[in-house]
């Protein structure tokens, strides 16, 4: 966003955030939980970012390797880059959550909402919220 938001650009921010923090209730995402946010660096992706974050969740980001930056500076505790080796990338995840990612039951999706999926470990669930591109 500019530093002089346009009407357009502010008329989303209601929308991200609202999207975002709908995510994180369903998801009962909490402080001590490890959260992982796919999309990281889109406009839903980037606030749930920074809300998981003030809520005392550590947060793994999922992006590109020229939005690491942004993302740490939003409270991202580690960055992972989707252009990484599959690999490379299980083994960041590994370091990223010891005791294991665990599926748990997703969250209904709806039509057109942003793809960011939020995921815990700490009581050993991983949610996926968001919806279908």
């Amino acid at each position: 966003m500019s530093a002089s938001p346009s009407d357009r650009e502010l008329a989303a921010l209601p929308v991200a955030y609202g999207t975002a923090m709908g995510m994180l209730e369903r998801s009962r995402i909490s402080g001590g939980e490890t959260v992982l946010v796919t999309g990281a660096s889109g406009g839903v992706g980037l606030v749930l970012v920074q809300l998981a974050a003030a809520r005392g969740a550590r947060v793994v980001a999922l992006t590109s390797a020229s939005k690491a930056a942004a993302l740490r500076e939003a409270g991202a505790a580690a960055v992972l880059f989707r252009e990484a080796d599959p690999a490379e990338l299980r083994r960041r995840l590994e370091e990223a959550a010891p005791g294991g990612w665990t599926p748990s039951r997703p969250v209904p999706q709806q039509p057109r909402a942003p793809s960011t999926t939020a995921g815990r470990t700490g009581p050993g669930r991983l949610r996926e919220t968001g919806g279908v591109n």
